[in-house]
């Protein structure tokens, strides 16, 4: 079972400044920690998971190898921080809008591993006073993007000229531009699904 040690959400939007989280969420609250399960649990249940790897040079691949403390949440939130800024400047080109992007991080097999997520809102129908009326609520129906990396595999293996697992999966919402999210965290898919199972490092 997964143990979740950091969270963090931030809203990415488009042509504007995200909005930035101040700190780290509470995971002793049970709605925090039913959240980050719930995203983790849908990344979970996907078959359609394209494997790859970071490319060889990139901001992203470089933050994580500065961070190596599943503990530490200063240097988790400035991780998150920082890639939000990644993801600004490779949305700005595409036709994708944004949305909320979740960084869960947590221990699964013995791994230290970072889920980033995207998750949107979306319209519904609530009862008041026996009356329908509309609000707007998060969609955790689906995720329009997401990918998760194998950080120790990959901290534990900087340096080798290649590695031949691929330790970071990736998703997207058909209809999603999904290149954008790529780039903004150097991954390059190199697997297909039918492969992956044999070539990747232990999963969730």
């Amino acid at each position: 079972m997964a143990k979740i040690t950091n969270f963090i959400i931030h809203e990415l939007i488009k042509h504007q400044n995200s909005d930035i989280a101040k700190s780290v969420l509470d995971l002793s609250d049970p709605l925090v920690m039913s959240l980050a399960e719930d995203i983790l649990n849908i990344y979970r249940n996907k078959v359609n998971v394209i494997w790859g790897k970071f490319q060889s040079s990139g901001q992203f691949p470089r933050l994580l190898a500065d961070y190596n403390d599943a503990y530490h949440q200063e240097g988790f939130y400035e991780v998150s921080t920082k890639a939000m800024d990644l993801l600004s400047d490779a949305i700005s080109t595409t036709s994708g809008t944004g949305g909320y992007i979740c960084f869960i991080e947590y221990q699964s097999k013995g791994d230290n591993r970072l889920l980033v997520a995207m998750i949107k809102n979306t319209d519904g129908i609530k009862l008041t006073n026996l009356k329908p009326e509309q609000e707007i609520h998060v969609d955790l129906s689906k995720l329009y993007q997401a990918l998760d990396i194998n950080v120790s595999y990959y901290l534990n293996n900087l340096g080798k000229t290649e590695l031949k697992k691929s330790y970071i999966g990736f998703i997207s919402k058909r209809g999603e531009p999904s290149g954008y999210f790529q780039l903004a965290f150097s991954c390059t898919d190199n697997i297909t699904p039918s492969k992956a199972v044999k070539a990747s490092p232990a999963a969730v």
